[in-house]
């Protein structure tokens, strides 16, 4: 099975520095994401984003709205992939501070869930 993912980037300064936050997957079936700080759909510690940001977390609910976006994008565009790519190709266009770049597309081995691979990529990409 292949999957194709992005990188999750946060870029609060189009000439400052930026930082891989997270990871979004599409096997073609299901959607998958891991995003600094989130453990849960509400359960979003903010202060990883803020250590890495400077940003003050009384001002940090946008990234809450991220969480939520995101979530909405694989709940909704999972079993899509013309949709998800529609929806990630989109979100690159649009120049916010939360963006995506592509991946290479990698082979989930015979046997293993699609999940652990993205939990890897995960580990291998954020800072």
């Amino acid at each position: 099975m292949k999957l194709d993912y992005y990188i999750i980037k946060y870029i609060p300064d189009p000439e400052g520095p930026e930082w891989a936050i997270g990871v979004v997957a599409n096997d073609g079936e299901k959607a998958y994401f891991r995003l600094l700080g989130v453990q849960g759909r509400d359960k979003v510690d903010l202060a990883p984003i803020c250590r890495l940001s400077g940003m003050d977390p009384a001002h940090a609910s946008g990234y809450n709205e991220w969480v939520h976006w995101f979530y909405s994008v694989v709940e909704n565009e999972g079993t899509n992939p013309a949709g998800f790519e529609k929806v990630m190709t989109r979100l690159r266009k649009t120049g916010t501070t939360i963006t995506v770049d592509p991946g290479p597309s990698v082979l989930v081995p015979q046997g293993q869930d699609p999940a652990a691979v993205v939990d890897r990529l995960y580990a291998e990409t954020v800072s």
